[in-house]
């Protein structure tokens, strides 16, 4: 028995250990990968790490000896930065072009060179310009020679955006992950993020231009299965158990229905109406609990599995009460990118490594070097902010650049995350803008810039910075009018509901005075929603102004890390929100039967509770926005925990004039340029000399 015990702590330390010191050990000096960052509708910025192998660098001066080039090798074993260019061509459509007989191939393109440089980590950013509103590309790097980098086991590829007025497309955001959590005894190499094994999961059952629709695709490049049998490589990832559900309704109603309880949270009732500008419909979510294990029928005794941790843990996991995913109608449209909203890596915890460049290096390499986080960058446009844990727990910057930790935490950042990302709208800074045909995004900034928000004195603590905020008003002021719906990323909460360990202090809670007058500015726009993350929580507040209209807030975390059980942090029943009285419109009847419009004064929280979840290791939010009918705009929220969803939002947004972008120029353009890619398809363009 005491040989037993001892057996048993001596495991669990090593795990332990094991756990804590893994992130110091696993360097990956030798990681080589390419994906995509910033895409407008004519340019994309792609990403390369790629450090020449030792091996390689030895055998190319081992080969210049034997020619008696000496000077030659010692410029090459002395060499740190290396030339690449990038080779690129677009992938044509040939069913669409209506192209019969054998597949036809595009010449590839020489585009810029990217310098690896080891003072970068080996990471650069080439920037392709020039390019195709809404066609997909096909891209790879190469030396001098020609040679082709092995960053990859399939094409990489991306689709730029489309230049419209109007758009139907999706994507996610989540925020909060950590490599091998939960964690798990492994002796391989290669760091497990579950989270993102889940979202490619779901990504790849998009009907779609899509690549990652394709099962081979998706396989990990970097496996030890890549080596074996073809039916092994392509096979599919497991998919969430899909149950019956019913039907959502084809239309948002102006007054939703109530969301169903869950067992382990109060919940609260959807809001009676968010604005006259929104108007939101929820679809419920059914549970289904199963008796047991099925009893076998046959009059001998059963066969028992054997007497195992597997076994007994599959057991009580069939014991406990089954969830059904929440089900709608299958949608047609694509996930087009990621928005990760910070806590990329975890600098502090569970040991800090110091103000060192190279730990900060270390860790984003850790992350980039994982098979599950491979199979989305590789074919989805990932863009990004930071938060506290890049930097240090519950960073407060100040606007102070030079006071460490910052300057070598921002270091890493900005070489393998920023510098992928649009161009900042503050030389060296790191909040930007950028937009997807109609729908318009700005992503904040909620570290480098902000105060003590327990030491300022009155109203002058600050979240933003002046600067930031100044730049934030002017884009509110631009989008108002020319596009239908605004996106606003923060890395911390918007809503003042939560509590617990730093919630009122370390979220916007702790700014209210400037939340106040940021709340004012958003809520006079139309359709503005707040996307958030940091708490490992989920939860949706719809947030109304004082003098008008509402905005929305999604705040979902995290994609691989822990939630806290049984404790409740978050004001569920927003008793703690302040309530405003304004005036508001409403269609009466007058004598003569006809409709008039009155206006009345009405008391409105300033925070509604949607909905709260706390359950949940993998959590990620997706955005569907359809704006093609301009009379009535949508935009579908799902919730997605463990590889499921959970929950499903409806939402009616309010019609937009905007100027049609559309000119007789533009469109013959567009014509012109078709018609040049369909002849050099056929071969036409090329044998014209032209």
């Amino acid at each position: 028995m005491r040989l037993t015990a001892l057996l048993i702590n001596l495991s669990l330390t090593i795990f332990t250990l094991d756990y804590i010191y893994r992130p110091f050990i696993q360097t990956f000096p030798d990681l080589a990968y390419a994906r995509v960052g910033a895409v407008t509708t004519h340019s994309a910025k792609l990403v390369l790490r790629y450090p020449l192998p030792l091996s390689e660098a030895l055998e190319a001066a081992d080969e210049l000896n034997r020619e008696g080039e000496t000077e030659e090798v010692e410029k090459l074993l002395k060499q740190d930065s290396w030339e690449v260019s990038v080779w690129w061509r677009e992938n044509l459509d040939v069913e669409g072009l209506g192209i019969e007989g054998e597949a036809v191939e595009l010449s590839w393109n020489e585009g810029p060179k990217v310098d690896l440089v080891e003072e970068n980590d080996w990471v650069g950013v080439v920037k392709l310009d020039k390019l195709l509103p809404a066609t997909e590309y096909e891209y790879r790097f190469a030396f001098a020679n020609s040679t082709v980098l092995p960053v990859s086991s399939g094409p990489l590829t991306f689709r730029t955006f489309p230049k419209a007025n109007s758009a139907h497309f999706k994507f996610v955001a989540t925020s909060c992950l950590t490599p091998n959590f939960p964690y798990r005894p492994s002796l391989s190499s290669n760091p497990t993020i579950k989270g993102f094994d889940l979202l490619a999961s779901v990504l790849a059952k998009e009907p779609k231009h899509n690549p990652l629709g394709s099962a081979a695709v998706i396989a990990s490049p970097e496996a030890p299965e890549a080596a074996g049998s073809a039916e092994r490589s392509s096979a599919p990832e497991p998919e969430p158990t899909e149950e019956t559900a019913d039907e959502p309704t084809a239309e948002p109603t102006a007054e939703p229905t109530d969301v169903p309880e869950q067992d382990d949270a109060p919940q609260t009732p959807l809001l009676s109406s968010v604005s006259s500008a929104i108007s939101v419909a929820s679809e419920k979510l059914h549970e289904v609990t199963e008796t047991g294990v099925p009893v076998p029928t046959l009059p001998a005794l059963p066969t028992l599995p054997a007497l195992n941790l597997k076994n007994a843990l599959s057991l009580f996991k069939n014991l406990l009460p089954k969830r059904k995913e929440e089900e709608g109608p299958e949608s047609d449209a694509n996930t087009e990118f990621a928005i990760i909203l910070g806590d990329f890596i975890y600098a502090d915890v569970p040991k800090y490594g110091g103000d060192d460049l190279e730990m900060y290096r270390r860790l984003y390499r850790r992350v980039y070097a994982s098979d599950s986080y491979r199979k989305i960058y590789e074919h989805l446009p990932t863009f990004h902010i930071y938060d506290d844990h890049e930097i240090g727990p519950n960073y407060i910057g100040n606007s102070n650049d030079s006071a460490a930790p910052f300057p070598r935490a921002n270091g890493a950042y900005e070489v393998y995350q920023n510098n992928a990302n649009y161009d900042p709208l503050l030389p060296g800074g790191n909040y930007y803008t950028f937009e997807y045909a109609d729908t318009a995004f700005f992503v904040l900034d909620c570290r480098r810039y902000r105060t003590d928000a327990e030491q300022e004195v009155g109203d002058k603590a600050t979240m933003l910075g002046e600067q930031q905020l100044s730049d934030f008003y002017h884009w509110l002021a631009k989008v108002n009018t020319t596009h239908t719906f605004k996106f606003v990323v923060s890395s911390v909460p918007f809503n003042t509901l939560w509590y617990g360990l730093d919630g009122q202090i370390d979220t916007w809670a702790g700014y209210k005075t400037e939340r106040h007058e940021v709340l004012q500015k958003m809520s006079s726009v139309p359709n503005v929603v707040v996307i958030s993350g940091d708490r490992h929580e989920f939860a949706a507040v719809a947030a109304s102004g004082r003098e008008r209209g509402s905005i929305l807030e999604f705040s979902t975390s995290p994609l691989n890390q822990f939630y806290i059980p049984f404790i409740t942090s978050f004001d569920t029943s927003g008793a703690s929100t302040a309530t405003w009285t304004r005036e508001a419109e409403r269609v009466v009847k007058n004598d003569d039967s006809e409709d008039v419009v009155e206006i009345i004064e009405e008391t409105v929280a300033e925070e509604k509770v949607l909905r709260y979840v706390r359950e949940g290791q993998h959590k990620w939010g997706s955005f569907e926005v359809d704006t093609r009918d301009e009379l009535h705009p949508k935009l579908i929220f799902e919730l997605f925990i463990n590889g499921h969803r959970t929950w499903r939002l409806n939402l009616q947004g309010k019609a937009v004039k905007k100027t049609p972008p559309t000119t007789a120029i533009g469109m013959g353009r567009a014509i012109g340029a078709n018609f040049k890619h369909a002849m050099e398809a056929l071969g036409i363009w090329k044998a014209l000399g032209l």
